[in-house]
């Protein structure tokens, strides 16, 4: 399924994915080693977040690339089980 992608929405899920975690946008810059002002462009759905930063979220943040990119609406959190 080809779907666009709508930044705006992106850009507010990662506002209140950010929030829910209690991160400032220097926290999340700093984790992805990017600046501010990158992440600040993203959550105002200024720019469409690049392939490599969406992964890296979805670590820092711990759920899936489709809820983020709008392809799903369910919160999908991630567990590291140990093994």
């Amino acid at each position: 399924i080809n779907k666009d992608l709508n930044i705006s929405l992106i850009g507010s899920r990662i506002k209140e994915l950010r929030k829910i975690k209690n991160l400032t946008v220097r926290d999340l810059a700093d984790a992805l080693n990017t600046s501010a002002s990158t992440i600040s462009a993203y959550e105002n759905g200024k720019s469409l977040i690049i392939t490599a930063f969406l992964y890296e979220m979805c670590k820092k943040l711990n759920v899936s690339a489709d809820y983020i990119t709008g392809r799903s609406n369910t919160i999908k959190i991630y567990v590291k089980l140990d093994k």
